[in-house]
Order: C-alpha cells, then sequence, then structure tokens
C-alpha cells in the first residue's frame, strides 16, 4: 500500500508518503501451516557406520510486516521512520513449558490470532538542513534504532519478578541514538561576497580551504536475558543517559555514551602546495552490569592532535623534457589514549592505561618524460609509549619501501593487445618494542623485535580482449631476532585471466 499527499503549491512542495509492505511466509493467519521440513547432518564427510546422522524436523510459518513513512514539509527538512515485525505462526501447543508460555504470548487482532512476535525493529531518522548562505551551511541529523529478538526455544525461562512473578520467555534487545550537528564555513566564498573585487581579495580567497566542524553524541543499550518489552519511550530511543541505562527498573547488561568533537581546515599555499589539519577528541563511557547487580564505568578519551598532512604537487618547466611531475605527501599525527577500567566488584581497585602514538609517515613520486618511467618511494615511522599498572611499555615501528614501474613494448610476433606492464618494488619493516617495571626502573625487556623484507617484480599484459596474463616473482624473508628465528620464501606465481559473456537470456 503507498499513499502520498500534497501540501501548499509552489516551492518548496509539502507533504508526504505513507508506504506499507505486507510481506507473508508460507501462509497468512487462519490457513493450514505449511509442510514440515527436515535436515538431516552428518559429522563425517564419508560414510561411516558410527555416523548415522541427527535428524532436525521444522517448519518455516511466519508473518512479515515491514511500514515505512517520510515526510518532507519543506526541502531543508525531512523525516522517517521505518518498523518492521516478524511473528510466529506456529502452534507450539502445551508439552513443554516453553510451548505454555509461547502459546501463552501469542496476541490476536480483530479477533484474529496473529501469532507470536519474535523479531521487531524501529528505525526513525530526523534531518534539517537550512540554507543560510553560500558560505555558512548548518546541518542536523537525529537518529535511533531498536531492535528487539524473543526466542521460544530458549533453554532458560525468566521471571517477572525475581522470586514470585510469572513465566516469560527471555528477550534481547537494545536500543541507540544518534545526534549529529555539522557546520560548514567556506571563507573563501565569505570573502568573496564580503569584499570588492580586487586582486588582494582573489588572493586571499584561493589561500583558505573550507572549515568543517561536526559534534557527533551517541548514545546506546542493550539487554540480555529480560523478561519484558520496555515502553514505547524505549523503543523510540527518546530521553538521555539514565533513560538507557535501565528500563522499568532493571539494570542494562551495557551502556555506552560517546562524544565527539571534530575540526578540519587547511590552507591552499602558493607552488602547489596545501596543508591541511584536523583536530579530533573523543570522550566515552560504558556502564556494564557486574555480578552484584551493579554497573562498572569504563572511562575513555582519545585526542588526536596535532594532525598535519601536507601534500606537494610540481611540474618544473625547465626540465619537462626530463621530468613529467614530482608529487610528495608527509604527515605528522600525535593520538593520545586515556582508559580506566574498573574492577569486578565495587570494592576492587580499578586500572589506569595511558598510551602515546606518534607517527611520521613520507612518500615521494617522480613521474619521468621518457618511456613512461615512474618512481616511488616511501619511509615511515611509528613511536608507542604506553603506561600501565606496575610498568611502561614502549616501541618503534619504521617501514620502508621503493618501487620502479616502466612499460616494455613487445615484439610484434607476440601478438599481444597491449605493453608488458613491469614494477620492481622493495618493501622492509621491523618492530621493536621494550618493557621496563615501575620498581625498576633502570631495567627493560625485549619484548619484540621482528620485521619482514621483501624483495617482488610484477609483469603483467593483455594477451586479447578477454585475457590477461601476470607473472609475480617474489622472496620474502621474515625474521623474529627475539626468538632467534628466520624464515625465507621464494614465490613464483603465475596467473591467467579469462573473461567471457554470453548474450541475453531468453
Amino acid at each position: 500500500l503507498f499513499f502520498c499527499w500534497a501540501g501548499r503549491r509552489g516551492p518548496p512542495p509539502g507533504g508526504g508518503c505513507w508506504a506499507v509492505v505486507l510481506r507473508r511466509g508460507a501462509a497468512p493467519p487462519g490457513a493450514a501451516p505449511p509442510p514440515r521440513h527436515r535436515r538431516l547432518t552428518f559429522s563425517k564427510p564419508a560414510a561411516s557406520l558410527g555416523d548415522t546422522g541427527s535428524v532436525v524436523n521444522g517448519r518455516n510459518y511466519v508473518w512479515r510486516n515491514t511500514a515505512a513513512m517520510e515526510l518532507r514539509p519543506f526541502s531543508a527538512f525531512t523525516a522517517r521512520w521505518d518498523v518492521s515485525s516478524l511473528r510466529d505462526l506456529r502452534d507450539y501447543g502445551d508439552t513443554s513449558a516453553n510451548a505454555i508460555l509461547a502459546t501463552a504470548e501469542r496476541s490476536r487482532l480483530l479477533g484474529l490470532d496473529v501469532g507470536l512476535e519474535r523479531e521487531r525493529a524501529l528505525q526513525t531518522t530526523l534531518s534539517f538542513a537550512p540554507p543560510v548562505t553560500e558560505w555558512l551551511r548548518p546541518r542536523v541529523d537525529f537518529g535511533t534504532h531498536f531492535t528487539l529478538l524473543r526466542d521460544p526455544n530458549a533453554r532458560t525461562l525468566l521471571r517477572s519478578d525475581d522470586s514470585t512473578g510469572s513465566y516469560h520467555l527471555p528477550r534481547r534487545f537494545g536500543n541507540s541514538q544518534v545526534l549529529t550537528g555539522q557546520v560548514t564555513l567556506d571563507l573563501a566564498r565569505a570573502l568573496t561576497s564580503a569584499t570588492p573585487d580586487s586582486g588582494v581579495r582573489n588572493r586571499l580567497a584561493g589561500l583558505f580551504l573550507p572549515l568543517d566542524v561536526s559534534v557527533t553524541r551517541s548514545l546506546l543499550s542493550s539487554f540480555d536475558g529480560s523478561p519484558f518489552t520496555p515502553g514505547l519511550g524505549y523503543q523510540l530511543a527518546l530521553g538521555g543517559t539514565d533513560n538507557f541505562r535501565s528500563a522499568d527498573g532493571r539494570l542494562a547488561s551495557s551502556a555506552g555514551r560517546t562524544t565527539q568533537l571534530a575540526l578540519t581546515t587547511g590552507l591552499s599555499l602558493p607552488f602547489g602546495t596545501n596543508v591541511s589539519s584536523r583536530f579530533q577528541r573523543t570522550e566515552s563511557r560504558n556502564w556494564t552490569r557486574r555480578l552484584d547487580n551493579t554497573q562498572g564505568v569504563v572511562e575513555g578519551e582519545n585526542t588526536v592532535f596535532p594532525d598535519v598532512s601536507l601534500r606537494w604537487t610540481f611540474q618544473p618547466v625547465w626540465l619537462r623534457s626530463v621530468i613529467a611531475g614530482v608529487g610528495a605527501q608527509a604527515r605528522m599525527l600525535h593520538t593520545r589514549q586515556l582508559l580506566f577500567t574498573p574492577g569486578v566488584t565495587m570494592t576492587s581497585q580499578g586500572e589506569r592505561t595511558v598510551s602515546e602514538v606518534r607517527s611520521y609517515p613520507v612518500n615521494g613520486t617522480i613521474t619521468w618524460a621518457f618511456g613512461g618511467l615512474s618512481t616511488s618511494a616511501g619511509y615511515s615511522r611509528t613511536e608507542r609509549e604506553e603506561s600501565r599498572p606496575g610498568g611502561f611499555v614502549n616501541g618503534e615501528t619504521s617501514e620502508l619501501n621503493a618501487d620502479i614501474a616502466r612499460p616494455f613494448r613487445a615484439p610484434p610476433g607476440w601478438g599481444l593487445t597491449s605493453d608488458i606492464r613491469t614494477r620492481l618494488g622493495f618493501q622492509q619493516a621491523g618492530t621493536r618494542s621494550y618493557i621496563q617495571n615501575r620498581a625498576a626502573a633502570t631495567q627493560r625487556s625485549r619484548l619484540a623485535d621482528n620485521g619482514r623484507r621483501a624483495f617482488s617484480l610484477n609483469a603483467d599484459t593483455d594477451l586479447s580482449q578477454t585475457m590477461a596474463f601476470s607473472l609475480v616473482a617474489s622472496r620474502i624473508v621474515t625474521f623474529d631476532d627475539n626468538q632467534g628465528r628466520r624464515f625465507t620464501q621464494n614465490v613464483l606465481t603465475a596467473v591467467l585471466q579469462l573473461q567471457f559473456f554470453a548474450g541475453e537470456l531468453r
């Protein structure tokens, strides 16, 4: 079923649409159940006298309902709501406690038996992006999600109260809420519209890159083994943090709240140079239900700053007969993470971990003006420091790579449809890490000292429009100096790829 209506005339148009999709399983409510299915499972791949197989009989008899509604009262606002439900129409009878509860928890609609609801999902999406100006673009997004699962074949049954309540089938459900606010400030367009036309204005406008600022807050929770179905407020994921940590007086198995602030901007400098910078800070707090029916809190902070990237592209005019283009990239990244983990009970002491990662990758490429030759090389160094209860861990990782690529023209007698593309490469990576005890500050032990070194030669070509051939020869050396081990591999790989197409099937 699909309905649409229109509001007032003229832009932006008003109105909305309502769509209801009904999907049924083997038969609608009230009809005869479908035939059973039988599955025979063996544990051995070959026939054996001791493996007679296990038989599982079942029947899939469900009713699926899906509904969706989307509203656009004006062009800057969009609202959408989706719901889906799966109802089990099988007759479980009264031969066991699970069967009795599955029969008792069935629902009726207009006098008809609509079965036992096994799955439910709700999703809401709201988006608002008002057109303020060309250089200022705000946006707000709000989304919620809810899922519920009920298993009539669960091994354990739950009481609505600890000892005196009635029994119910266990339910597993969870929800999430995400609220995002974002603003994009285009300084170049702002200067263009605010200042008179001049050469200075054009130079300033080309200097600044857009500034993006976003704030995101997300809430989520999950309940395992609950004897009740939560209310509409929980299903719509409305409210604050306390509404996610508990429902109907019961603590959530796990809940979390995350807040993230991100800023991105940059400068476009002369001579083909671009500088971009990013700042990101994430704060998280997670609650986990303990054995004594309390919730332990795990707190974390993650800060990325500075994160500066430099990109440079250059085409030398005076060397155009030798060098066609030069490109280089460099980055400086610093990440600091703080994590606090509580104890198993309220009286036990928690643990605090602080880690810092500094990374400095650099790579460059030169494209030569003769023979299609190109060369590239890169180097990256990563330093890690981690403070744990009782000691320190620090280490470093270095990576080096270089390759040369050039196509060669094949002899005419070979009948190839393309050149032979070749590439010679070298990669090397190594990692070292040490641990140091707080009590003995002058002593440290080596945890890891390993790495990898590889030489490779690749060649590929097109034999025809439907056939391609590639050949790879490589020598790989893997070493672990901490354990005194070294492993060498010589690998030769040949691949013939064939593609064919058939006509339209009628």
